[in-house]
């Protein structure tokens, strides 16, 4: 976690900070999709995808993780999704 804290406040661009956040994320975690996503006033938009990279401008908020992403906010708190064919919040 110490090598993303120091990636992020290198002298980089945002998209390269992204990416290295999401190399060292792929190393603690086993995932398919990875999004970074901004809260803008009171709306959720996505600004980097894997696959994608950084989004610009950044696009509105899907339904798919909507449930997840609704509860991190609320809570303000990690919402961990063991297996996201399982569990139904993952799905929307």
């Amino acid at each position: 976690l110490l090598l993303v804290e120091q990636s992020v406040s290198a002298d980089v661009g945002l998209a390269e900070a992204y990416a290295r956040i999401e190399r060292f994320a792929r190393r603690l975690v086993d995932w398919r999709q990875f999004h970074i996503w901004r809260l803008d006033e009171s709306r959720l938009v996505a600004v980097w995808a894997s696959g994608e990279g950084l989004i610009d401008p950044p696009r509105s908020e899907t339904d798919a993780g909507r449930d997840v992403r609704a509860l991190a906010l609320r809570t303000l708190a990690p919402v961990i999704v063991n297996d996201a064919r399982r569990d139904a919040r993952a799905g929307r």
